[in-house]
């Protein structure tokens, strides 16, 4: 049953992540850095950096973290367009993809094989760019099958198959791994949170996100789509995204100082929505040396909800012992 997808997909994610910034083979532990003069916070992102945190920017603290296996999709209704719509955003930190099924029903056996142009991510920009699952289309009898990704330590999660229904605020979800039966859950909507999660391997929603106003940025994996060759490429990267609804952000680059960018008027700059507008190229990787390097010359300015302003940089990408996965920053409320 879809060996051979595995085996692909194992593959893929391998070359991904030797070309990322995932588990690469020469990556090593360094000298550790001398202590920095300046306030600065860390964030550690765990063993494989399976570890996902939310961040609060005027606190500098992380209110609340998981592992990334901890969940699968994600709900909330957006209602901007006057029509409430569902939306289903998938765990992209597993590099986790999707593809529509017809003429397919649940009790059917798992396809052979999938020709990989079907296969759909998420946008790194977030919901506002499209999200994959709002392209199949449930109401009409089509069912998804779920590429579940890879665990912290790399191991393939399978498949999964999945239909989901929406009664107003109640959503109905009929799922079964390769192994089968067909399972059933239903729930109701987080009022109080933006995005409701659900873990198809526990048959049950999981409490992750802080209230609203508790946090602005999460640190995590998450799966980038490059342009390349002319088409789309996904990639398994590691970095910041700014989920929170109002959280938004301006890429001041590498040519501004540090104070005076500060002290200037922020009502000219172009903020903007997209979650990875962060991202992960604050940070690169030499192949020569085996190790990362931040510049600490790129700056970001971020507004909040309710209109607080920050400017942070980022410092480094190693603990005190030299090991990678702990990132550090800098942050000035305004």
């Amino acid at each position: 049953m879809m060996t051979h997808l595995k085996k692909y997909t194992g593959l893929l994610f391998i070359a991904l992540s030797i070309l990322g910034a995932g588990c690469i083979e020469k990556e090593r532990p360094i000298a550790p850095r001398p202590p920095s003069q300046l306030e600065s916070y860390q964030v550690s992102l765990g063993d494989g950096y399976g570890t996902r945190s939310h961040f609060n920017l005027s606190t500098g603290e992380v209110v609340a973290s998981h592992p990334k296996e901890a969940w699968d999709l994600a709900f909330a209704v957006n209602s901007e367009s006057g029509i409430p719509i569902l939306q289903t955003r998938l765990n992209t930190s597993r590099f986790m993809r999707v593809t529509a099924l017809e003429n397919t029903n649940l009790n059917d056996p798992f396809p052979e094989s999938v020709d990989e142009s079907l296969w759909g991510f998420d946008s790194p920009i977030g919901p506002h760019d499209g999200l994959v699952m709002d392209q199949v289309d449930f109401s009409n009898g089509e069912i998804c099958l779920l590429d579940m990704g890879y665990s912290s330590a790399a191991e393939v999660m399978g498949f999964m198959m999945v239909n989901i229904q929406i009664d107003g605020n109640q959503v109905t979800l009929e799922y079964k791994d390769e192994q089968g039966p067909v399972m059933s859950s239903s729930f109701a909507l987080d009022d109080n949170r933006e995005w409701t999660y659900f873990s198809l391997l526990s048959g049950e929603t999981v409490n992750l996100e802080p209230e609203p106003g508790t946090w602005h940025l999460m640190f995590s994996g998450y799966t980038e789509i490059f342009d390349f060759d002319g088409g789309p490429l996904p990639y398994l990267v590691t970095g910041v995204l700014s989920i929170p609804e109002g959280t938004l952000v301006y890429d001041a680059g590498t040519d501004q100082n540090w104070d005076d960018l500060f002290n200037s008027d922020w009502e000219d700059m172009e903020f903007t929505n997209h979650w990875n507008a962060i991202g992960y190229d604050w940070k690169s990787y030499s192949l020569e040396l085996g190790e990362y390097s931040v510049d600490d010359a790129h700056l970001y300015c971020a507004r909040d909800a309710v209109g607080r302003e920050f400017l942070f940089r980022f410092l480094d990408f190693y603990d005190s012992s030299g090991n990678p996965g702990t990132i550090t920053l800098e942050i000035r409320e305004r």
